[in-house]
């Protein structure tokens, strides 16, 4: 048996990972901290997909801040159509950002049976 302890200071990074691949400690605690999908307005709490905010391609790394976990379609449209996501708000949720070449589609950053915001 072990206890989980969320950090809440930004400077000390409790689980990092110098690869994209994340340990079974992170996946834990992303697991403990993010019951829903972590965009505002969104409470699935079913099949959720891990996120990096930051692209580890660019950072290589995978960290407690820099990870989400994201309802599947909110995660494809970060993923595949360029949407993206900004992170500090004050209750730990994100905001999701159509491109500003796209046309908005308020349904479909909805989960199914969930009305648009």
């Amino acid at each position: 048996m072990f206890k989980i302890e969320e950090v809440r200071d930004p400077a000390r990074e409790a689980v990092v990972s110098n690869t994209r691949h994340i340990p079974p400690a992170l996946k834990i605690a992303i697991a403990v901290r993010d019951r829903t999908c972590k965009i505002r307005g969104c409470d699935c709490d079913r099949m959720l997909e891990r996120h990096h905010t930051v692209d580890s391609v660019d950072s290589h790394r995978s960290t407690y801040t820099e990870l989400g976990n994201l309802f599947p379609k909110h995660h494809d449209l970060v993923t595949n159509k360029h949407d993206t996501t900004t992170t500090g708000n004050h209750d730990g949720t994100w905001d999701l950002h159509a491109p500003a070449h796209a046309p908005p589609d308020a349904m479909a950053n909805a989960p199914p049976g969930k009305a648009a915001a």
